[in-house]
């Protein structure tokens, strides 16, 4: 169950991130509260069409949601950080999103040797 519980926590933080209810989130997978509760909980371990679905409606990949805590090492912090980015440009109108395109470029291109 050390899986259901890792899924559990991945979905409640990146829930949490898009500022979503656990109601909204069912709303969107097509489960229950009560259903998303339990899913981060680790009491329930979701299905596979669930998880597509979690995925989907939280717009990471599958692999983001399955992959165990303890093999993320330190990892973990930058795809916490990349989770929270992807997460404020998704909410970006067209122009903002353009914006925030060419500033990391200028911020890559910069680095560059």
């Amino acid at each position: 169950m050390a899986l259901a519980k890792d899924i559990g926590i991945r979905i409640r933080k990146l829930r949490l991130l898009k500022k979503l209810k656990q109601r909204e989130l069912g709303e969107l997978i097509g489960r229950t509260e009560d259903a998303v509760s339990q899913m981060e909980r680790g009491i329930n371990v979701p299905t596979l069409e669930t998880l597509v679905s979690v995925s989907q409606a939280l717009t990471v990949s599958l692999d983001e949601l399955v992959q165990p805590i303890e093999n993320l090492g330190d990892g973990d912090k930058r795809r916490n950080r990349l989770a929270e980015a992807h997460a404020s440009l998704i909410k970006m109108n067209d122009r903002q999103l353009d914006l925030a395109t060419k500033l990391l470029e200028v911020m890559i291109d910069h680095e560059r040797p």
